[in-house]
């Protein structure tokens, strides 16, 4: 079901983007692909995690694929923009939430939510220091149709940070002699 699954996840980005719990629920997904009709959520996650384990493989694979069909990629353009991750509860939640934390003298939180740490505590454009945050990369080519390099990075890593490691695994794909536009 895994093939199904990440197959399910491309058909349904075409046609009607949404999350992977909103493919799982979503019966339009019938009229398009109707393989996927009895997905889970769970499924689409453990084919999150295949693909996940195959990122490297599956990265340089494209960079091949492009140079085998004689697309030479002299432009890309790099953004990188952190994600927050909302508490779903009103702010009277949320603030009898804090009162009971006081209450039974639970010390400031944490930076690090989860291990490996990914989802941390950061400065938020949106200053909202105290969510949960992660940084999403994105290298594209110069007519955004194609994605050549993406990468998720703990919340509380600085663009700078970022381009370096960037560079190198750019190179390593095998892309040369570009012009690099970043935010």
């Amino acid at each position: 079901r895994v093939d199904l699954a990440i197959f399910a996840m491309v058909v349904a980005q075409l046609v009607a983007p949404q999350s992977k719990r909103g493919i799982a629920e979503w019966k339009g997904i019938e009229l398009f692909f109707p393989e996927a009709e009895y997905l889970t959520g769970q499924q689409m996650y453990k084919a999150m995690d295949v693909l996940a384990d195959g990122f490297e493989k599956v990265e340089k694979r494209l960079a091949e694929a492009l140079e085998e069909q004689g697309i030479k990629i002299k432009r890309l353009l790099h953004d990188t923009t952190s994600e927050k991750f909302s508490i779903r509860c009103d702010d009277v939640e949320r603030a009898k939430r804090e009162d009971e934390r006081l209450r039974n003298h639970y010390t400031e939180r944490l930076a690090v939510i989860n291990e490996p740490p990914i989802r941390m505590r950061g400065h938020s454009k949106d200053k909202r220091p105290e969510l949960p945050q992660v940084v999403i990369e994105a290298v594209v080519d110069a007519s955004h149709r194609l994605i050549v390099h993406h990468k998720t990075h703990p919340g509380n890593t600085s663009d700078k940070a970022v381009t370096k490691e960037t560079i190198q695994t750019l190179e390593a794909l095998g892309y040369r002699e570009i012009e690099w536009a970043g935010d």
